[in-house]
């Protein structure tokens, strides 16, 4: 079953003008990852935030992005810029 997961990003005001425009370069290595169904961003310019919406073949797919983007040292270099932890959902799709 597909996977729906959404990440909200909230940025230091001292890394914000850096991330909001290197973050983006990273995101066509997540369309392009196996299973990625779809990727859609929003940005939130006032509050310094970046929310993510991923579709993923199932969220075993997500998983083993999340572990590549850990073993590549993304995910730790992401982090220096957060101003708190993200807010990361995974929920099932739900057919309507």
């Amino acid at each position: 079953m597909s996977a729906v997961v959404t990440l909200e990003l909230r940025i230091k005001d001292e890394a914000w003008e850096t991330f909001r425009t290197e973050f983006p370069k990273i995101l066509p290595d997540t369309k392009a990852f196996e299973g990625c169904e779809a990727l859609k961003g929003a940005i939130d310019e006032e509050n310094k935030t970046i929310l993510l919406y991923e579709q993923w073949r199932d969220a075993a797919d997500h998983k083993k992005y999340m572990a590549w983007r850990q073993e590549r040292g993304d995910l730790d270099q992401m982090g220096k810029a957060l101003r708190e932890p993200p807010i990361l959902r995974t929920m099932d799709m739900m057919d309507i």
